[in-house]
């Protein structure tokens, strides 16, 4: 995934999780782990997760 551009992601550890498009604002790269921002549909409010891993993120599919 890079920094400033979307990417999707598919949270592990959550059961039923499914994967859904954000953001992705920047990487520490002490740890490597991404922070990433989405909003949810009918919400402004932007939320922000920064403990994400790569292995978390996919590249979105490419526009047809």
């Amino acid at each position: 995934p890079k920094v400033g551009e979307t990417a999707l992601y598919v949270p592990t550890g959550v059961e039923g999780g499914e994967r859904f498009e954000v953001f992705v604002a920047s990487i520490d790269r002490s740890t490597g782990k991404y922070t990433v921002e989405y909003t949810m549909e009918g919400d402004d409010d932007v939320i922000v997760l920064d403990d994400v891993t790569a292995a978390e993120l996919t590249e979105p599919p490419a526009a047809s």
